[in-house]
């Protein structure tokens, strides 16, 4: 999750309205940090990975930037 100063506070004004005390926690975990991972991040991204490579799902952007030919053009004759 990342939180910009606009959408900071309207998240800090909607814990403190729908969960009293939980910014203060919030903000002591996190401070001001911009993006802010899961506790257990590392095994996430394991178990991501290994469900990806076990359904042949790619976790990689394409590649546009394949060569198609060693033949350099020209406009001369």
């Amino acid at each position: 999750m990342t939180l910009r100063d606009r959408q900071k506070a309207y998240y800090y004004s909607k814990l403190d309205e729908l969960f009293p005390g939980v910014r203060n926690k919030y903000e002591k975990k996190f401070g001001s940090f911009y993006g802010c991972n899961a506790n257990n991040v590392n095994k996430l991204k394991n178990i991501f990975n290994e469900t990806c490579e076990k359904y042949g799902i790619s976790t990689k952007m394409p590649s546009y930037e394949k060569k198609i030919s060693d033949i350099q053009l020209s406009f001369l004759k």
